[in-house]
C-alpha cells in the first residue's frame, strides 16, 4: 500500500526547476514525500553538496532508531544520511558518482562502522541488499535529481551555465549526452526532449540538433546550450537549454529506469 503525504513548501519550489524528489518507505508499508526544489550551494563549511532538503521530515516519516539499518539510494554529500545516523540508525548509503562516495566517507568517518559508502545505482537496491547480506530494511531514501556539485563542476557535463564536456553521466559507465546528440536519429531526440523534459519545442530543437551536427560535432555543453538560447532566443530568467539539458540527463543516467526498479522490487528488501 502506497500512502503520501503532503509538505508545504517555499515559492521557490517548482517543476521547472532541476528536480529533487525525495521519496521514503517505511516497512510496514510504503510511504512517499516528494519535492522539487532548485539546488543550493551549501555554506562555506559544506561547500561541495546542495543544502539536504526536507531533513525534519525525512526523520520523521522514516523515524531511525539505533538497531534500525536504512538505505540512501542516492548519497550524495550525505546531508541525509547524516540525520539517519546523528538518530542512531545504521546506513548503507548508495552512489555511482566516486566523487560522493569520498566526501561523505570523510563527512561520516565518525559514525565508524554504522555507515557505509556502496558504489551502485538507487535501482540495484534489492540486488545489492542480497548480496551484500543486509537484511530487511527500515527504510529507503531517495533524493532524485542532481547536486549542486554537479551543476557547479563545468567538467562533470551537467551545466548549461559553465562550459565543459558533454557529457552528464553521474558514474563513469555508459554513453555520455554527447554521443546522444550526435548519433541518436531526430525522432528519438525529439521523443526524449519531449517526454523527459516536457519540452514544447521538440521537434524544432531536434531539427536543429541533426542539422548542425552535420557542420561540426557537439562536444561541450556550451554548444549546445548557446546554440538552443540562439535557436528559440531568451524569454524570461529560465535558460532554454534547460528543460534539454534535463532530458539528456535523465536518459543518459537512466532516471526513470532506475526510479521503476526500485518501485517494482520494492517488497523483496522490506
Amino acid at each position: 500500500m502506497l500512502s503520501t503525504s503532503h509538505i508545504k513548501t517555499s515559492p521557490d519550489f517548482g517543476w521547472l526547476n532541476d528536480v529533487s524528489v525525495g521519496s521514503l518507505f517505511g516497512r510496514r508499508g510504503m510511504r512517499a514525500a516528494c519535492a522539487v526544489v532548485e539546488p543550493v550551494s551549501e555554506s562555506p563549511e559544506q561547500p561541495f553538496y546542495h543544502e539536504s532538503i526536507l531533513l525534519d521530515e525525512v526523520v520523521q516519516f522514516l523515524k531511525p532508531a539505533a538497531g534500525k539499518l536504512m538505505a540512501d539510494g542516492t548519497l550524495g554529500g550525505g546531508g541525509h544520511t547524516e540525520a539517519l545516523l546523528k538518530a542512531g540508525a545504521t546506513v548503507k548509503g548508495i552512489d555511482r558518482d566516486a566523487d560522493a562516495r569520498a566526501y561523505a566517507n570523510e563527512r561520516l568517518a565518525r559514525f565508524g562502522d554504522r555507515f557505509e559508502a556502496v558504489d551502485g545505482c538507487f535501482g540495484d537496491i534489492a540486488t545489492l541488499a542480497q548480496v551484500r547480506g543486509w537484511e530487511m530494511l527500515d527504510g529507503i531514501l531517495l533524493d532524485l535529481g542532481v547536486s549542486s556539485h554537479q551543476l557547479d563542476c563545468g567538467d562533470r557535463g551537467f551545466s548549461f551555465r559553465l562550459d565543459g564536456p558533454l557529457d552528464m553521466r553521474m558514474g563513469g559507465d555508459g554513453p555520455t549526452a554527447a554521443e546522444l546528440v550526435n548519433d541518436w536519429g531526430e525522432a528519438e531526440l525529439r521523443q526524449i526532449f519531449w517526454d523527459l523534459g516536457e519540452e514544447k519545442f521538440a521537434r524544432k530543437i531536434a531539427a536543429w540538433v541533426v542539422s548542425e551536427r552535420e557542420k561540426v560535432k557537439f562536444e561541450r555543453t556550451s554548444q549546445l546550450a548557446n546554440g538552443i538560447e540562439k535557436l528559440l532566443g531568451r524569454r524570461g530568467r529560465t535558460h532554454p537549454a534547460t528543460k534539454v539539458f534535463q532530458a539528456l540527463r535523465m536518459e543518459v543516467n537512466d532516471e526513470l529506469g532506475e526510479s521503476s526498479a526500485v518501485f517494482c522490487k520494492w517488497r523483496l528488501i522490506f
